[in-house]
């Protein structure tokens, strides 16, 4: 049985199995701590809090504030992406490749990608690959040069649909050309029921 966004019933499931077990998690390392320091008190935000789960399963961004590598770093310190594009740049790379890793595996539906807008041809020959060991990389955008898009922030992004067959955690993006990698702001969707106050990131239908 699927629902209106053609998830079925175990994949719906599978996100109530990450969610308790990222929760788990938390409450198990503050236990340690609070053993480890004699403070039983350290746990007790993982103890008492609370999830709320909305009645609706959306797209949610969760890559807002993650932070990522870069293979080479040009001028300044990179940032974490923001919820919004602003149009400039996050990071700035000559031997174009960055990586960010989600913390847990999802079932990824889409990747938005916002350039900067100061020389958006640079980012033309952009690839997108996903694994879930940071070894086995399998591509999901590699279009022909002939196809290769110039995209720009905001409604001009680049949307990358993803057709998941597994959990993947890690994302690259690299340049197929020897060019300035400079981006703004990188989205990543995954179907949740987590409500709008309990969420990292931004929300769509």
């Amino acid at each position: 049985m699927t629902d209106l966004f053609g998830r079925t019933r175990a994949e719906h499931f599978y996100d109530g199995i990450h969610l308790a077990g990222s929760f788990l998690a938390t409450a198990a390392d503050k236990l340690r701590a609070a053993s480890s320091l004699g403070r039983r008190a350290l746990a007790d935000t993982a103890l008492t809090s609370v999830v709320t789960v909305g009645s609706e399963c959306r797209l949610r961004n969760i890559a807002t504030g993650l932070p990522y590598h870069v293979s080479s770093i040009y001028g300044f310190q990179p940032q974490p992406f923001l919820a919004e594009p602003s149009g400039s740049l996050s990071f700035h790379d000559e031997a174009p490749a960055i990586e960010f890793d989600l913390h847990s595996a999802y079932w990824i539906e889409g990747i938005v990608v916002h350039n900067s807008v100061a020389g958006p041809d640079r980012a033309r020959s952009l690839a997108v690959s996903l694994s879930n060991d940071r070894v086995d990389y399998q591509p999901v955008f590699a279009p022909d040069q002939a196809a290769w898009p110039v995209f720009g922030a905001w409604q001009d992004a680049l949307t990358i649909e993803i057709d998941a067959t597994a959990p993947q955690r890690f994302v690259k993006l690299h340049l197929r050309e020897k060019t300035y990698f400079h981006l703004d702001c990188v989205q990543v969707y995954v179907r949740s029921f987590l409500s709008d106050t309990d969420s990292r990131g931004d929300t769509r239908r």
